[in-house]
């Protein structure tokens, strides 16, 4: 299972399963930075751990910002509940990744609409 994963992996960043990791890393900070769209890693707790600029920009909020709360601070008040009984799936066992249509509070007032996909 690791080493599809591994494999996986190095497909999508173009490398190769037994690469030398630091260069692995190397392309995996890249794709993660210079995503066309937001990308996230979230703790299970739903603090915001690192985003990239595309994630910034579509919250409005600043990567300190967002770093100093959680995903729910931010989501929809009538999205949250269907998000977290998705997230409790996940951490169950019962789901190894859901997506969902859901709004985020922009900063400064108003929402925006996004598909979120969790793994």
């Amino acid at each position: 299972m690791l080493k599809q994963a591994l494999g996986t992996l190095a497909a999508l960043t173009g490398g190769k399963a037994g690469e030398p990791s630091a260069a692995l890393d190397v392309r995996l900070e890249a794709s993660f930075e210079q995503a066309a769209v937001g990308m996230a890693h979230v703790a299970l707790d739903g603090r915001w751990l690192r985003v990239n600029d595309q994630c910034s920009r579509i919250t409005g909020y600043s990567e300190e910002e967002l770093l100093a709360g959680t995903f729910q601070n931010i989501t929809h008040p009538e999205d949250l509940a269907e998000d977290l009984v998705q997230v409790a799936r996940l951490l169950s066992g019962e789901a190894e990744r859901y997506s969902m249509d859901k709004r985020y509070i922009r900063k400064g007032g108003g929402s925006v609409w996004v598909h979120l996909t969790v793994t």
